[in-house]
C-alpha cells in the first residue's frame, strides 16, 4: 500500500535502498528522499505505542508506521506525535521532503478474521523460515525448496505452494524464470511474515489435554520433572513458562504450564506422561496444557538448557502467547522486542 500510494503521485519515481523496508523517492527537479516502513502488526494502539516509544524527538520525516488496519485509537496517537502512517485499509498520511504530501482516509469498515489461505503445509514451511532468521540472526536466509523440505518434513510441491503464498503475501520476492530450480526467492521483510503466520498459527483450532497438580512454582517443576523424561524429543515447553524463561517478565509465577508432544500417538503420549509426572486429568482450564505438535516442531526447538529442559523456538513461544491472551500477549510483545530482533523490524536510529 505505501509503495503504491507514492508511485501513483505525478512526477514521482520510486527507487529500491540498500536495507529492506526502505525506498528511495525521486521527485522530478526537486531531489531525492529516503522512506522506511516500520511495521505494527494489526494496528491496534499497544502495536504503534511500541514503536512510538522508540523515538523520544520529533518523527523523523521519512519513517512510516504501516500495519494491517490502523485502529482509530492507534491514528489520534500518530496524530499526536506528527507520525507517517499508512496502511492496507487505504489510510495514508505521508510528508516527506523534498516535495510528498499524502493525507487520506480510507472508510471504515470492521476488522475480519483472515486466514490468508494459509494450510498446515504453508505454516510448516514458514516457521522454518522464521527459524532460519532468528538462528541466522538477519532476514538473509536461503529459501531453497529442497532445503525447506526436509527441514519442514513437507513434499517439494507443497514447499512451492507455500513459498508462492508468501509470494502473494508480498513478504518474498521472486527472481530468475517463471518455474523451476533455478528461480530464486528473497526473504523481503520478515517481521510481516511473522505478523501472518502467528495470526494463523494463534487461531487455528489445536487439541488440547488438561492436567493438574499442587505447585508452587511452575518453572521449578519444569525443571525438576521435565529432563528424565525428555528422550524422543518430547516434551517441550512453551506459552507462559518459555516465554518468562527465555525473557524474565512477569512480577509473579507463571499461572500455567504449556507442553508440546508429538501428534503421532498425542492421547496416549499425553496419559503415558501424566501418569509418569503424577498428574491427574483435569477440564479444561487446568494448570498444565498438553498440545501436540508436529515433527518440524520439534527440530526447529532450542537445545536443552543447563537444567536439560527444551523450550520451543522463539516464533512458536511468541505465536502460542498471543493464542493465551490476556496478560500473555504483553509477554508476547516483550519477547519479541528483546529476543526477536531480526523479527521486530527497522529499529529507530538505525
Amino acid at each position: 500500500m505505501l509503495r503504491k500510494a507514492v508511485a501513483e503521485l505525478a512526477g514521482v519515481e520510486v527507487l529500491p535502498a540498500s536495507r529492506p523496508c526502505e525506498f528511495t523517492v525521486r521527485l522530478a527537479g526537486r531531489g531525492a528522499g529516503r522512506i522506511r516502513a516500520l511495521w505494527a502488526g494489526e494496528g491496534w494502539p499497544a502495536d504503534v505505542n511500541y514503536l512510538l516509544d522508540q523515538v523520544d524527538e520529533a518523527w523523523p520525516s521519512g519513517w512510516v508506521v504501516t500495519a494491517r488496519r490502523l485502529s482509530p485509537g492507534a491514528l489520534d496517537l500518530l496524530e499526536q506525535r506528527r507520525a507517517n502512517w499508512a496502511d492496507d485499509a487505504g489510510n495514508v498520511r505521508l510528508t516527506v521532503p523534498p516535495g510528498i504530501l499524502i493525507d487520506r482516509r480510507a472508510h471504515s469498515a470492521p476488522r475480519q478474521e483472515r486466514r490468508g489461505g494459509w494450510t498446515e503445509s504453508a505454516a510448516a514451511v514458514t516457521e522454518c523460515i522464521l527459524h532460519r532468521v532468528i538462528e541466522s540472526g538477519h532476514p538473509d536466509v536461503g529459501l531453497r525448496v529442497v532445503d525447506l523440505a526436509e527441514m519442514a518434513g513437507r513434499s517439494r510441491g507443497a514447499v512451492t505452494h507455500a513459498l508462492s503464498l508468501l509470494d502473494r503475501l508480498d513478504v518474498t520476492e521472486r527472481s530468475g524464470p517463471a518455474r523451476g530450480p533455478a528461480v530464486r526467492r528473497t526473504l523481503v521483510d520478515a517481521p510481516r511474515l511473522l505478523d501472518e503466520w502467528s495470526e494463523w498459527a494463534a487461531r487455528v483450532p489445536r487439541p488440547s489435554v488438561y492436567a493438574h497438580a499442587l505447585v508452587d512454582d511452575p518453572i521449578t517443576w519444569v525443571r525438576d520433572t521435565l529432563p528424565p523424561r525428555m528422550s524422543g524429543g518430547s516434551p517441550i515447553v512453551s506459552g507462559w513458562v518459555a516465554g518468562e524463561m527465555l525473557t524474565p517478565h512477569l512480577t509473579a509465577a507463571p499461572p500455567q504450564v504449556q507442553l508440546y508432544l508429538p501428534a503421532d500417538g498425542f492421547e496416549q503420549r499425553a496419559a503415558r506422561f501424566m501418569d509418569g509426572a503424577a498428574l491427574r486429568p483435569a477440564t479444561e482450564g487446568g494448570w498444565l496444557e498438553l498440545w501436540p505438535a508436529p515433527d518440524h516442531v520439534f527440530r526447529c526447538a532450542r537445545a536443552a538448557d543447563m537444567y536439560g529442559v527444551r523450550v520451543a523456538d522463539l516464533p512458536r513461544v511468541y505465536a502460542d502467547l498471543l493464542r493465551l491472551g490476556g496478560r500473555a500477549v504483553e509477554l508476547a510483545t516483550h519477547l519479541r522486542s528483546v529476543a526477536m530482533r531480526p523479527l521486530v523490524g527497522a529499529e529507530p536510529g538505525t
